[in-house]
């Protein structure tokens, strides 16, 4: 428990993505006395002027973490960077690090001039990140530090650095954890943490986290409005696409994370090779379908430049008019496909939510990670790349409405699993109350 101690103004630190903001502007409107709050930002997550708006509607003045550094600030952090540069030369000329060098192949000079570089670099914005944090705690009594993961190297940062000053901080899980976390990332850091539900608990459950809360993911409460108008949404997007009327099989792509050596670079193409193959096949079939390749906006800053969804098309004899391609309108989407067919994806969450039938383009990497669905989920999964199984499956859940039907109920059966609140919406009042728990003296 925190207990304030000292008679300055309380202020909270928010480190979350924009889609966790509401959580904290659900918290500041439920606030369990009336004491005014200060919230801090990082500029480069949260600080435009709509979040201005809406903190201020709530009487909450928003400030960047980002502050002015003074002259003893600049003093400090020179020293800090001088000694850190000793440090690093004396490593880099040790026979210890040569021999490490040769033992793995690497190349010495080149090596030691790019680790050098980016250490340095990484370690003055620590220095800086860690005084503007200093800076606020003298100025404020911090009630809270709220982060959406606990990965990158300022938010790590400020986790380990609230720690020893007795700040409370939850880290808000941003996915449903489909699998258990990479081996790089198997540590404990936040003392508390909320997941989205059982699921979530499992793929942590040998971590030592203080405290894990089961909260549900407010970002998905509106599957539940879409799922009771899939017919209204499918007429839109068959409309606002221009599309024919026929089935509407929807591809989520996938990306490569590059967290660990073993990952595919090349998952991306191989995935989207996989379904427009098992396309060709279903029309060589006689099955005419709608495909809709739904890009990740990583991959469509890419496509702009490599026309990778055009060129993989045109060699499996396809052209731009058997699939439309967009980045937006995911939920939408989801809720008015016949059918989901995606990679180790949350999608196929979602898609549990609106009882839309998915199929798992299931990775190497993934599977040795662990099984991202369970048989009894409702998620078909796919683990060769097949695109003749995979035509085959969408075949079957089309068509074969016994296995349809079995599939979806087991959707619907099992959604809470990875999201608490599926069916009752309610994961912001259970954010709220996670807080106000970890908050009270």
């Amino acid at each position: 428990m925190h207990k304030p101690t000292e008679h300055k103004p309380i202020a909270i630190l928010s480190l979350l993505w924009s889609t966790h903001l509401p959580i904290l502007l659900d918290y500041l409107a439920n606030l369990p006395d009336t004491r005014p709050r200060t919230v801090f930002v990082l500029a480069s997550i949260a600080d435009t002027p709509q979040d201005v708006q809406k903190f201020a509607a709530l009487g909450v003045t928003l400030h960047r973490i980002e502050g002015p550094l003074s002259d003893q600030n600049k003093h400090t952090i020179n020293q800090y960077q001088s000694k850190t540069l000793a440090q690093l030369t004396l490593t880099f000329r040790s026979q210890a690090w040569r021999t490490f060098c040769q033992n793995f192949h690497v190349p010495f000079t080149e090596t030691t001039a790019t680790i050098s570089k980016r250490l340095t670099q990484s370690l003055s914005r620590i220095e800086v990140f860690l005084t503007w944090l200093n800076n606020i705690q003298q100025r404020y009594n911090i009630e809270l530090l709220l982060c959406s993961e606990d990965v990158l190297m300022l938010t790590r940062t400020a986790i380990l650095w609230a720690k020893p000053a007795n700040i409370p901080t939850l880290h808000i899980q941003h996915g449903p954890q489909l699998l258990r976390p990479h081996p790089v990332h198997d540590q404990d850091f936040s003392p508390h943490m909320s997941v989205y539900g059982t699921r979530g608990k499992q793929a942590h459950a040998r971590f030592t986290y203080g405290t894990l809360y089961c909260v549900g993911n407010h970002c998905w409460a509106i599957y539940r409005r879409y799922a009771r108008q899939k017919k209204m949404l499918r007429e839109k997007i068959t409309q606002q696409y221009a599309l024919k009327d026929q089935p509407i099989i929807l591809f989520g792509t996938t990306w490569t994370c590059l967290l660990s050596a073993h990952v595919d670079t090349q998952i991306h193409t191989k995935t989207l090779t996989t379904m427009f193959q098992a396309l060709k096949h279903l029309q060589t079939r006689g099955i005419q379908l709608t495909l809709i390749i739904k890009d990740r906006i990583a991959n469509a800053a890419l496509e702009q430049h490599t026309h990778v969804t055009q060129t993989l098309a045109a060699a499996c004899g396809l052209n731009h008019t058997d699939y439309v391609y967009t980045t937006q309108d995911t939920e939408r989407l989801i809720s008015a496909a016949d059918i989901l067919v995606s990679s180790d994806s949350t999608l196929s969450v979602e898609a549990m939510h609106t009882l839309t039938p998915a199929i798992n383009l299931d990775v190497e990497w993934g599977i040795m990670r662990g099984s991202t669905f369970h048989a009894e989920d409702g998620i078909l999964s796919l683990s060769n790349f097949n695109p003749i199984q995979l035509a085959d499956m969408i075949e079957a859940l089309l068509f074969d409405q016994p296995l349809r039907a079995a599939q979806i109920k087991k959707m619907h059966d099992h959604v809470t699993l990875y999201n608490i609140t599926a069916h009752t919406g309610n994961a912001l009042s259970k954010a709220t109350s996670v807080i106000k728990r970890i908050c009270t003296p």
